[in-house]
Protein backbone atom coordinates (compact mmCIF):
# COMPACT_ATOMS: atom_id res chain seq x y z
CA UNK A 1 0.00 0.00 0.00
CA UNK A 2 2.78 2.46 0.90
CA UNK A 3 4.56 1.83 -2.41
CA UNK A 4 1.33 2.46 -4.29
CA UNK A 5 0.79 5.77 -2.48
CA UNK A 6 4.36 6.86 -3.26
CA UNK A 7 3.95 5.97 -6.95
CA UNK A 8 0.73 8.00 -7.23
CA UNK A 9 2.36 10.94 -5.48
CA UNK A 10 5.12 11.08 -8.09
CA UNK A 11 2.83 10.91 -11.13
CA UNK A 12 0.51 13.25 -12.98
CA UNK A 13 -2.50 12.79 -15.23
CA UNK A 14 -2.02 13.46 -18.93
CA UNK A 15 -4.64 13.93 -21.65
CA UNK A 16 -3.32 12.37 -24.86
CA UNK A 17 -4.69 13.05 -28.34
CA UNK A 18 -3.98 9.92 -30.36
CA UNK A 19 -4.22 9.23 -34.10
CA UNK A 20 -4.21 5.90 -35.89
CA UNK A 21 -3.45 5.53 -39.58
CA UNK A 22 -3.85 2.76 -42.16
CA UNK A 23 -5.89 0.27 -40.17
CA UNK A 24 -7.96 -2.40 -41.89
CA UNK A 25 -11.39 -1.11 -42.85
CA UNK A 26 -12.80 -4.45 -41.67
CA UNK A 27 -12.87 -2.86 -38.19
CA UNK A 28 -15.72 -0.57 -39.26
CA UNK A 29 -17.21 -2.44 -42.21
CA UNK A 30 -15.26 -0.52 -44.86
CA UNK A 31 -13.19 -1.97 -47.70
CA UNK A 32 -10.68 0.90 -47.64
CA UNK A 33 -8.01 1.48 -44.99
CA UNK A 34 -9.25 3.63 -42.11
CA UNK A 35 -7.75 6.05 -39.64
CA UNK A 36 -9.02 7.18 -36.27
CA UNK A 37 -8.72 9.79 -33.57
CA UNK A 38 -9.23 9.20 -29.87
CA UNK A 39 -8.39 10.84 -26.58
CA UNK A 40 -7.09 8.90 -23.62
CA UNK A 41 -6.01 9.79 -20.11
CA UNK A 42 -2.98 8.17 -18.51
CA UNK A 43 -1.08 8.57 -15.29
CA UNK A 44 2.69 8.83 -15.70
CA UNK A 45 5.85 10.45 -14.33
CA UNK A 46 6.57 12.44 -17.50
CA UNK A 47 5.17 13.36 -20.91
CA UNK A 48 7.51 10.83 -22.52
CA UNK A 49 6.19 8.01 -20.34
CA UNK A 50 2.62 9.23 -20.90
CA UNK A 51 3.16 8.86 -24.65
CA UNK A 52 4.33 5.27 -24.25
CA UNK A 53 1.40 4.49 -21.92
CA UNK A 54 -1.15 6.07 -24.28
CA UNK A 55 0.06 4.08 -27.29
CA UNK A 56 -0.03 0.88 -25.23
CA UNK A 57 -3.53 1.66 -23.96
CA UNK A 58 -4.88 2.31 -27.45
CA UNK A 59 -3.12 -0.74 -28.96
CA UNK A 60 -4.71 -2.94 -26.26
CA UNK A 61 -8.23 -1.64 -26.98
CA UNK A 62 -10.58 -4.45 -28.06
CA UNK A 63 -12.04 -2.19 -30.77
CA UNK A 64 -8.77 -2.57 -32.71
CA UNK A 65 -8.86 -6.38 -32.70
CA UNK A 66 -9.31 -7.79 -36.19
CA UNK A 67 -11.68 -10.70 -36.78
CA UNK A 68 -10.08 -14.13 -36.94
CA UNK A 69 -8.28 -14.70 -40.23
CA UNK A 70 -7.76 -11.00 -41.01
CA UNK A 71 -4.22 -9.64 -41.08
CA UNK A 72 -3.26 -6.09 -40.08
CA UNK A 73 -2.08 -3.74 -42.80
CA UNK A 74 1.74 -3.54 -42.92
CA UNK A 75 1.91 0.24 -42.52
CA UNK A 76 -0.60 0.80 -39.71
CA UNK A 77 0.60 3.25 -37.08
CA UNK A 78 -0.47 4.95 -33.87
CA UNK A 79 0.98 8.30 -32.84
CA UNK A 80 0.32 10.71 -30.01
CA UNK A 81 -0.25 14.13 -31.56
CA UNK A 82 -0.50 16.14 -28.34
CA UNK A 83 -0.08 15.60 -24.60
CA UNK A 84 -1.42 17.96 -21.94
CA UNK A 85 -0.97 17.60 -18.19
CA UNK A 86 -4.38 17.88 -16.49
CA UNK A 87 -5.88 17.96 -13.00
CA UNK A 88 -7.52 14.83 -11.61
CA UNK A 89 -11.00 16.35 -11.93
CA UNK A 90 -10.51 16.65 -15.72
CA UNK A 91 -10.21 12.86 -16.06
CA UNK A 92 -13.51 11.23 -17.17
CA UNK A 93 -14.79 8.09 -15.50
CA UNK A 94 -15.18 6.24 -18.81
CA UNK A 95 -12.87 5.77 -21.78
CA UNK A 96 -13.37 7.96 -24.82
CA UNK A 97 -14.58 6.54 -28.14
CA UNK A 98 -12.94 6.39 -31.54
CA UNK A 99 -13.71 8.71 -34.46
CA UNK A 100 -13.08 6.74 -37.66
CA UNK A 101 -12.48 8.05 -41.16
CA UNK A 102 -11.82 6.52 -44.57
CA UNK A 103 -8.14 6.99 -45.52
CA UNK A 104 -8.99 6.96 -49.24
CA UNK A 105 -11.33 9.98 -49.09
CA UNK A 106 -9.31 12.14 -46.66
Amino acid sequence: MWLRMMWHRNTSWFKCFVAGRNFSGVLVGDSNPVGFYTTCFVRARSKELAEVAAIGLVRADKRLELPSGCLPLPNESIIVEEIIEVNTDAVPRHAEGFVWYDMETN
